[in-house]
């Protein structure tokens, strides 16, 4: 539905050439200018001036059609050479009310926190977690008395390609690496205890 809705705006984006434009040698040029999943769209423009045109456009539509802004959702975030730069862009419901975007740091997207220099982290966090469920789903096999190689091959094969799984996506920080560090020894401490005093 909402794709449905946005397709004259969408048309006259790619017209105008709004968004961002990727050039690749000895190819077309790659136009981003929104995403949508379900209900939601995220804009990509370059200046504030190009994003609060694309919400008036979007604005437009959604009058139209009967939809209105859910103020909550209403975020931006700048990065490259505009990530320190203050950005104010405003829509309008129905009634007349004034929505201000909310400009953050961070932003969620599909599940996966991002911030303006492009790291992302609870992409991370979300593969610990789906690790740490199977940890405790073979526990019993993780920390019982089996062969220290048994351990450590479940270890490997379930918890650590859980946890690493689409982990070529993410921005390697240093941050990043500590936590890691961090989670892994937390978990090799918990599975190892009884057999090394200290690992």
């Amino acid at each position: 539905i909402m794709r449905m809705m946005m397709e004259e705006v969408i048309q006259f984006w790619d017209v105008f050439e709004q968004g961002f434009r990727i050039k690749q040698e000895g190819e077309a040029d790659i136009e981003i200018h929104h995403l949508i999943w379900a209900d939601n769209m995220i804009l990509i423009g370059q200046s504030q001036q190009d994003l609060q045109r694309m919400v008036d456009e979007i604005t437009h539509q959604i009058h139209r059609t009967g939809f209105k802004w859910k103020p909550s959702s209403l975020e931006t975030m700048t990065g490259g050479r505009l990530r320190k730069q203050k950005v104010t862009i405003t829509t309008t419901n129905e009634d007349g009310t004034i929505l201000q975007f909310q400009q953050r740091q961070q932003i969620q997207m599909l599940g996966v926190l991002l911030d303006g220099e492009g790291n992302s982290y609870v992409s991370q966090r979300f593969r610990f977690r789906q690790a740490e469920k199977l940890f405790w789903k073979h526990v019993k096999l993780l920390k019982g008395k089996g062969r220290v190689q048994e351990r450590m091959l479940a270890w490997d094969q379930a918890m650590v390609s859980t946890a690493t799984y689409g982990s070529g996506d993410w921005a390697i920080t240093k941050e990043m690496l500590e936590s890691t560090r961090r989670w892994e020894n937390h978990y090799l401490r918990k599975i190892l205890r009884g057999v090394f005093r200290y690992i």
